[in-house]
């Protein structure tokens, strides 16, 4: 049985955190079963991917998350990530998403 899962991918870009070239991990999407929501699921999920980022020289990541998805937003900050912008329109069906990063 899958309860959850993590997609991630490694990139170079500019920083968000200043006008240099760096290594990320993008954090692409991250699901857990609502049956087992609130129970650390997707927070071990998440520790473990940045951990193996951090072992590819990724020591930026960032991800993108809606807007009203307060569940995420509130992991994600607990986690070290900040919002850096509101992306207008981003998925689909026309919902906002903020754009999201930290730095180990």
């Amino acid at each position: 049985v899958i309860i959850g899962y993590i997609m991630c991918r490694l990139e170079k870009g500019i920083s968000n955190f200043g006008f240099k070239w760096v290594k990320k991990g993008h954090i692409v999407s991250l699901a857990v079963d609502e049956d087992y929501r609130n129970q650390g699921v997707g927070k071990a999920l998440l520790e473990k991917a940045i951990i193996e980022m951090e072992k590819q020289q990724a020591f930026e990541q960032v991800l993108e998350v809606r807007t009203t998805n307060y569940d995420a937003i509130h992991l994600y900050q607990n986690s070290g990530f900040h919002i850096i912008k509101t992306l207008k329109r981003y998925y689909h069906d026309g919902a906002d998403a903020y754009l999201m990063a930290r730095k180990s």
